[in-house]
């Protein structure tokens, strides 16, 4: 069963966030009035949004003449004089813990008089909302926090609420909140500390979405095996059983065919694996424009041992991750008795729309698309060709 099943793929996990900060705020009636943070807001020269990435749109300085609060940066003459940063303060202001945040040396001050700290000048840099968030962490210090950042909103400086952190990780408002609920008065993190895992989480859905699909593949290779083993298979489903590969771009990209056929009633079908995550693979090659070339020659040779009468293949889509040749089932082996479209264990026609979440959609798409405009051009073609002869 290995051998159908392919060796295990590595974890594709997400490198560039999909969302930007717009899509994630919560609207400014449930902002917290604590989510504002004080200080000078001073914009930066205009530049173009990256295309991937945060956007520094704004600087937020922090006077050392203000007063000291949460978050200030402070030096303190005591213990050969250190810079710290302020983690809390007394009821009346008059004492601070002080946290010294040195990798490998961190420290706490206990109730230090606010009399003996000079308070620093800091200068925090602003994101844009319509670019994605930097990194978080479970845990900060400063005036972010373990938010690592501050966001420019309506022309002043914003934190990150904790919902808005958990949305950065694509999950529903309902993750947050019953995490909350379920972990209340128990010490521990917030669901806001917690999304600042944020490489668990990536790794965890890379590992999940990877358990996953192999396991569909490996319960779909156990059906189609029934398939193999009965003489009543036809050469076409045998065929594309034993070709059955995942659709992904490792370890090289890969050409896959897509075979279409237009039943009695309803829409037009393509045949793909029954776990809706495969297609019959043909070849894979490194060199992109050896594998554009040689990828209707290779489905050529496919459907030339697969059908009797092979129809014709056109390459239908060419993408970074996926090449696909569509190859629209013609005359008998089209008909709904036939063979070919008969059920087969591992394999299943489906029409586009019952295809629609899947990693297939986009190039079953793709072969429907091509396949009717060369079908509606090769239908012009003829009837201009039958007027000639009329005249």
């Amino acid at each position: 069963m290995a051998v159908p099943l392919g060796p295990c793929p590595p974890l594709f996990i997400l490198q560039h966030p999909r969302l930007c900060i717009r899509d994630v705020l919560l609207p400014l009636a449930e902002v917290s009035p604590h989510s504002w943070v004080d200080g000078r807001v001073v914009l930066r020269a205009r530049t173009p949004k990256p295309q991937c990435g945060a956007h520094v749109v704004a600087d937020l300085h922090i006077d050392a003449a203000t007063p000291i609060r949460v978050g200030s940066r402070v030096h303190y003459g005591g213990l050969g004089g250190r810079d710290f940063t302020v983690k809390e303060l007394s009821a009346d202001g008059s004492t601070a813990k002080l946290f010294y945040d040195v990798r490998g040396e961190e420290s706490y001050l206990d109730s230090e008089p606010v009399g003996e700290l000079r308070h620093l000048p800091q200068t925090i840099p602003l994101l844009s909302i319509d670019g994605a968030a930097t990194a978080f962490t479970r845990f900060g210090a400063g005036f972010a926090g373990n938010r690592k950042q501050l966001w420019l909103r309506n022309g002043r400086a914003y934190l990150p609420h904790d919902k808005e952190l958990t949305r950065l990780h694509e999950l529903c408002d309902v993750a947050a909140e019953t995490y909350d609920a379920v972990n209340a008065g128990r010490g521990a993190m917030s669901s806001g500390e917690a999304a600042g895992n944020g490489i668990s989480v990536r790794m965890c859905e890379a590992q999940a979405a990877r358990a996953s699909l192999r396991e569909r593949r490996l319960q779909n290779c156990v059906s189609a095996q029934r398939a193999l083993d009965s003489t009543a298979t036809c050469h076409l489903h045998r065929a594309c059983i034993t070709a059955l590969a995942t659709v992904e771009p490792w370890p090289d990209v890969g050409t896959y065919i897509v075979f279409l056929r237009t039943p009695t009633n309803g829409p037009p079908l393509a045949l793909v694996g029954a776990d809706l995550v495969s297609l019959p693979l043909l070849e894979r090659r490194s060199n992109r424009k050896d594998a554009r070339s040689s990828a209707v020659p290779a489905a050529d040779s496919f459907v030339t041992s697969a059908l009797r009468e092979p129809p014709v293949c056109f390459l239908a889509c060419d993408d970074p991750d996926a090449r696909v040749v569509s190859c629209p089932l013609l005359g008998a082996a089209s008909d709904d008795n036939s063979a070919e479209a008969s059920p087969c264990a591992g394999l299943a026609w489906r029409s586009q729309a019952a295809l629609a979440g899947s990693p297939l959609y986009d190039l079953v798409a793709a072969a429907l698309a091509h396949t009717g405009t060369f079908m509606h051009h090769g239908a012009a073609a003829i009837a201009v060709h039958l007027s000639l002869i009329h005249i």
